[in-house]
């Protein structure tokens, strides 16, 4: 038989605990009042809003956030349910925008971020945000699109061979 050992948690885990149910839930928040946004603009234009479907993404977020609450609420932790908590807080922190960005200022090469942006001029997190697509979660394939957005030469590029494209067609 093997026992079971309980741990304590110290403030400090409790508090990353939170602030990543926070995270989630801001960001949660911000999709929510966005989705509202539209719906009332829908409205005003006479169009039905669209109710918003609970995707997989969204029920394993949620899933991970109640995993979260009822091992903060316990003082005493198994170590498997130590490694829940950590699972579970790595997943929500480090797929967050803010995270990300960090990651593409620090850790992705110049190289790539100049190849992307078409400058050294790297935007800030409010351009950077303003880009973003209206999800919860973000991967780091979802940066590099976001970061494809700013270079505004090979947008104009890609414009240019869609037109000369068409015009030859004609």
């Amino acid at each position: 038989m093997s026992t079971v050992k309980s741990v304590t948690l110290t403030q400090k885990e409790n508090a990353s605990i939170t602030r990543a149910i926070n995270k989630a839930t801001n960001s949660k928040a911000k999709a929510n009042a966005n989705a509202n946004k539209e719906a009332q603009n829908k409205l005003k234009s006479k169009q039905a809003p669209k109710p918003l479907a609970k995707s997989k993404g969204h029920l394993k977020i949620e899933k991970r956030i109640n995993d979260l609450k009822s091992i903060q609420g316990k003082r005493d932790l198994t170590m498997q349910e130590i490694g829940w908590k950590v699972n579970a807080t790595n997943k929500l922190e480090d797929r967050t925008l803010s995270q990300l960005y960090k990651w593409m200022t620090k850790v992705m090469p110049l190289a790539d971020r100049v190849e992307l942006v078409g400058s050294k001029k790297i935007p800030t997190f409010n351009e950077f945000s303003a880009v973003a697509p209206r999800k919860l979660l973000f991967g780091k394939y979802d940066v590099i699109r976001m970061l494809q957005k700013f270079n505004k030469k090979a947008i104009a590029k890609a414009k240019a061979e869609r037109q000369n494209k068409a015009t030859t067609k004609k």
